[in-house]
């Protein structure tokens, strides 16, 4: 088989068993459109991406930077396939995916999503009350003296009540 090693150093690997991140995504983009049988054609087209572009990620001759317009492009080509976009930004930067997502519950977003629509249903209904308040009390104030009535002259004419002068 092989021959004996009496030690290995802490820092040796095997080789081909540790891949660079950006080939790692590139495999792990083309396993998962595979899987869910996307062609390269409707990447291209769902990312706007050249269709030779997506090919050399996959094939890792163009592999992606780990800068932002990496982890952007990474997180694009996912969505375009529907896998999800946290973890192919994780591969590209050689985290592990299940680190770098924070996981909660699915329930807590649909609370949060409840606790938002009523604060701001709560907010708007209190300022239309403050409004509405804020109008009465300066357009009438609480002082104002009682109607007065004043008669009609020209119909006192026509029924003979007025003066004859």
């Amino acid at each position: 088989m092989g021959s004996q090693v009496g030690r290995v150093s802490g820092g040796a690997q095997v080789a081909g068993a540790a891949a660079e991140p950006a080939q790692e995504f590139g495999r792990w983009f083309q396993q998962q459109r595979e899987l869910r049988e996307i062609s390269v054609w409707f990447v291209a087209a769902r990312t706007k991406l050249p269709l030779e572009r997506v090919r050399e990620i996959e094939r890792v001759e163009g592999a992606l930077a780990r800068d932002g317009h990496g982890r952007s492009t990474a997180r694009a080509l996912a969505r375009a396939i529907g896998a999800d976009p946290q973890e192919a930004a994780a591969r590209l930067a050689g985290r592990s995916p299940r680190a770098a997502r924070h996981w909660r519950p699915p329930w807590i977003d649909n609370w949060l999503r409840l606790g938002s629509a009523l604060g701001i249903v709560l907010g708007l209904g209190l300022g239309a009350w403050w409004l509405d308040h804020w109008l009465q009390s300066a357009w009438a104030p609480q002082d104002s003296p009682p109607l007065v009535y004043r008669t009609d002259y020209v119909e006192r004419l026509l029924n003979g009540e007025g003066d004859g002068s």
